[in-house]
């Protein structure tokens, strides 16, 4: 989505690779949430603010909460994110606003849109409302990264269908 808009890929920050250093350094506003994967939202946004931001500044930070995922199983109705995991945006933006707004102190916008990946039509109008200002955004441009962002994802899918194939097969020789 975001390379097809000409956004330069140093100017994508992505935080550091879960550790338990990582971990402990953000866990201060720690989630008492028993999922661990709803645990590491904190420690990762903390990461971006206190050590990313403090090397190259951060306009934003985008944290999806993700509804509807595309899905190759028939006949379901949906394939829904856990709602833990869909609310983590919102627990990590709490987290960050509990004693004053960390986000506002560090000239950091903090952007959660509701996004539902299942429906292309609907993503694009939500993620068109959301990032419609910080970058500048026309419809058309949107309509484009979203086309091109669904490529990448389809692509991606193959690419793992086919490593699955060949570590099932793997699996089915030895046994």
């Amino acid at each position: 989505y975001f390379e097809s808009l000409g956004v330069a890929h140093d100017n994508i920050v992505f935080s550091d690779y879960t550790s338990a250093t990582l971990y402990r350094d953000g866990s201060t506003r720690a989630s008492i949430d028993p999922c661990f994967p709803s645990k590491l939202g904190i420690p990762h946004v903390h990461n971006l603010v206190f050590v990313k931001h403090a090397k190259k500044p951060l306009d934003a930070i985008l944290f999806p909460m993700l509804d509807d995922m595309p899905t190759d199983l028939v006949a379901t109705r949906g394939c829904r994110v856990c709602p833990t995991i869909t609310a983590t945006a919102s627990a990590v933006r709490a987290a960050f606003a509990r004693d004053g707004d960390t986000f506002v102190e560090k000239g950091i916008r903090f952007l959660s849109p509701f996004l539902n990946l299942a429906q292309p039509a609907l993503l694009e109008r939500q993620i068109h409302d959301q990032l419609k200002e910080l970058l500048g955004l026309t419809r058309e441009e949107n309509a484009r990264a979203v086309r091109a962002g669904y490529a990448e994802l389809a692509q991606f899918r193959r690419e793992i269908k086919k490593r699955a194939a060949v570590v099932l097969g793997r699996l089915e020789t030895e046994g």
